[in-house]
């Protein structure tokens, strides 16, 4: 650590409180003292002596003040999110100590992308906390490009991902299921009722088009070279917004590529149905990451019930 890190860490040891980074958030979103007090039940006075404490310690000025209210400096942009975990954390250890005190069995923080949710989560989280009302899981989705943040953040006991190249020293993958891109479309297209595909089916289709540098993209930029797909076979519409594909595919005659776990509750109820085509691509298959030295026993339980109900989904599919 810099040398004048280690002071200001020091310091903030020694000094700090919580107040003073709650109060930092509360007058980040206001830019106002008066209102800043307000939500933190001071008077206007006390916030600007408790600001004053924390521009102390760090040794740097955090608001400009002006006639009209307040402005952060760059320091107090940067400074917010590091106060905003600290928050949560506390947020997180008062769930815990209310879990011990009213004997409750664990507290179990889980991030995922929304194709996990989709596919590992939405089938089998409803029984689990019917199994386990002592248990409290709080659950937050992550992004799909950058799912490794809920654990920088550290928001998560348990990450959904696909499975990385480069794990997160201290943790450790546990694979799931294969989750390939797969093409679909919705219930009444004429194509859902037909058996394989062929590529010329495949290229007299209309096309809903997923974002650009997604996955889903670039191998739609492979397959119409492959098979050569006209322009005007694009949907106009791009998207990234699962409600918005599923409406897409449901009203009109198009298809989509899509990872399988997405799709999944879509596939479930029968408004969609996977193509058997050319197009099907392997993906990197999802899983969780979970700490190596978290030896809770709820860790454990929710994993164990996790790749029961997996085993159980994988024979229905496969009875023989």
């Amino acid at each position: 650590m810099h040398p004048e890190s280690e002071a200001i860490f020091r310091r903030f040891i020694a000094k700090a409180k919580f107040r003073h980074m709650l109060l930092l958030i509360h007058l980040f979103e206001l830019r106002n003292m008066k209102r800043a007090a307000e939500a933190m039940g001071m008077s206007q006075p006390a916030v600007s002596l408790t600001i004053s404490e924390l521009e102390k310690l760090l040794g740097v000025d955090l608001f400009q003040r002006h006639a009209r209210g307040v402005d952060p400096t760059a320091v107090t942009t940067e400074l917010i999110p590091v106060a905003r975990r600290i928050i949560a954390a506390i947020g997180d250890g008062s769930e815990v100590v209310a879990n011990v005190v009213n004997e409750n069995a664990g507290f179990l923080r889980i991030s995922s992308p929304p194709g996990a949710i989709s596919s590992l989560l939405l089938p089998m989280i409803a029984d689990f906390g019917r199994r386990h009302p002592k248990v409290h899981v709080e659950i937050t989705e992550t992004s799909a490009s950058n799912p490794l943040h809920a654990i920088s953040d550290g928001i998560c006991d348990i990450l959904f991902m696909r499975r990385a190249s480069i794990i997160p020293e201290g943790w450790e993958f546990v694979e799931c299921i294969e989750d390939p891109l797969v093409v679909v479309c919705g219930a009444q297209n004429a194509l859902a009722r037909k058996g394989h595909i062929s590529p010329e089916e495949l290229a007299r289709a209309n096309w809903l088009v997923s974002r650009r540098g997604s996955i889903a993209r670039q191998r739609l930029e492979e397959l119409a070279e492959e098979i050569d797909l006209p322009p005007e076979n694009r949907f106009s519409v791009v998207t990234h917004v699962s409600i918005l594909t599923l409406n897409f595919l449901t009203t009109s005659d198009v298809l989509t590529l899509i990872p399988r776990g997405v799709a999944a509750p879509w596939l479930r109820d029968g408004r969609v149905v996977e193509l058997d085509c050319m197009a099907t691509t392997p993906l990197p298959p999802l899983g969780l990451l979970t700490r190596s030295d978290d030896a809770r026993q709820v860790t454990g339980l929710f994993i164990r019930e996790l790749k029961t109900h997996l085993g159980r989904a994988q024979s229905g599919r496969n009875p023989h």
